[in-house]
């Protein structure tokens, strides 16, 4: 008998892309699909979802899974969500793929969301080294050293996040 529990169908998901990661990946990913139409708001199998298709390069289906997201969240639940966090994966997922102008939108989207979400504000800071031609993961504020003329106020934490 299937569950028919969203947080039972999630971890047998998880658990199917831990176990075997090249033959139990579309296993995992039907888990996670069956999980989100059992509720669509459900963020870790969104997230879960989303995460299998950044380390397979998908990043349209990133995108499209994101904005689904999004979007099925009822305007209660979204007082009360995560929603900054969707708009700084999505920021990732835009990163990725080399799309730097939706990229900064959606960091800005999500800071002005949550100012407290470090996702965001490293993902922008790592944006706006890679838009200037530096190395995102360079420790130090490498920008002075180029050119001391600059004054650039914006602290540099690296990316402790995960970009996949």
């Amino acid at each position: 008998i299937a569950p028919r529990d969203c947080g039972a169908v999630t971890l047998v998901g998880l658990a199917l892309s831990h176990a075997k990661p090249d033959e139990g990946r579309d296993r995992a990913k039907l888990a996670f699909e069956k999980a989100l139409r059992l509720d669509p708001a459900a963020l870790r199998p969104l997230l879960a979802l989303v995460d299998i298709h950044m380390q397979d390069h998908e990043y349209d289906t990133c995108v499209q899974l994101l904005q689904r997201g999004k979007e099925g969240m009822s305007e209660a639940h979204a007082m009360h969500s995560n929603l900054d966090m969707l708009e700084a994966r999505l920021g990732e997922v835009h990163t990725l793929n080399e799309n730097y102008m939706e990229a900064m939108t959606c960091f800005h989207t999500a800071i002005s969301l949550n100012p407290d979400n470090t996702e965001a504000q490293r993902g922008l800071e790592r944006l706006e080294k890679m838009v200037r031609g530096l190395d995102p993961d360079a420790p130090g504020d490498t920008d002075i050293a180029e050119d001391p003329n600059t004054n650039d106020s914006g602290s540099n934490h690296g990316m402790g996040g995960h970009l996949y």
